[in-house]
């Protein structure tokens, strides 16, 4: 998923930036305590809860329809302003509020659950 697919309409190179960038822009980022956790087992480390995380909300926000609502965001700022006249940076500046509130209330709620049960299942 680029963006910026609308540059490719205009012969533009479409930048490198991913879905995941985006992802970390929309502010939904799962970010891990500076505490490490020693245990034995097959309790799930700190890393593998992330990746898990991020995968749950990932797939919850394509079936919400946000990566679609996202894109069809980005295409009409970017014709509004012009392709030429906008950098990257910008544009994700723009959208970035937007990306926020468009996760759906029951995917922050789901979110927050699935960290509780992990943190009390570590405790």
């Amino acid at each position: 998923f680029n963006i910026l697919m609308v540059n490719s309409l205009h012969g533009a190179k479409p930048p490198a930036h991913s879905f995941d960038q985006l992802f970390v822009g929309a502010g939904i980022l799962i970010m891990s305590s500076k505490r490490r956790h020693k245990s034995g087992g097959s309790s799930r480390t700190e890393a593998e809860e992330r990746e898990r995380l991020t995968l749950f909300v990932k797939e919850r926000l394509r079936k919400s329809g946000w990566r679609q609502q996202l894109k069809d965001h980005a295409k009409k700022v970017v014709e509004e302003k012009g392709v030429e006249n906008l950098a990257l940076e910008d544009l994700v500046k723009v959208i970035t509020p937007k990306a926020r509130s468009l996760v759906p209330d029951d995917v922050k709620v789901d979110l927050l659950s699935n960290i509780r049960e992990f943190l009390v299942a570590k405790d």
